[in-house]
Parts: structure tokens; sequence; C-alpha cells
């Protein structure tokens, strides 16, 4: 899995590319964060929700706190985790 982060407009960017079944295992944060599919598909989960999305697909907001993890369903799947400030 490759990763890629970067800082522009008082956000914090986390880039990832992965190919299937690699991702995040389950982890928290201390603040909100969005995660958005630019290829490919994922499948999140948080407590009994799972969810699946892809590049048309709206974004998973993640609250603070909340544990979650995010699995690859697609090789070359590429997901964009969005911070607000400095916190990830």
């Amino acid at each position: 899995m490759e990763q890629h982060s970067f800082a522009a407009l008082g956000q914090s960017f986390v880039r990832y590319v992965c190919a299937r079944g690699e991702g995040l295992p389950r982890h928290q944060h201390d603040v909100d964060h969005l995660t958005i599919v630019a290829a490919g598909r994922i499948v999140a989960r948080a407590d009994a929700r799972v969810v699946e999305r892809g590049p048309t697909d709206p974004p998973i907001l993640f609250r603070a706190g909340r544990a979650h993890e995010v699995e690859a369903l697609e090789d070359g799947t590429v997901f964009i985790n969005v911070f607000s400030g400095a916190g990830t």
C-alpha cells in the first residue's frame, strides 16, 4: 500500500493506493474525517455499519472517537482521508 500525506487550505490529506484486500485496520481518531474514493471500491466498517463506496458515491464521514476500518475491494483502489486542521 502506498501512502502520501500533505496539507493545504487548513486541511490534512492522506492518499492511499491499495491492492485488493489492503487497507487500514481498525483504528480511531481524535477528530472527524471524510473518506473519499477516487478509484476502485472500498468497504468500510464502523461498529455494526458496513458500507461500500466507489468514485461516484458520496464520502463517508467518520466521527471522532469512532473505531473504523477500510478495505480495498479492487486492485488500484485509491482513497483519500481528509482531516480538518492538522489532526490525523
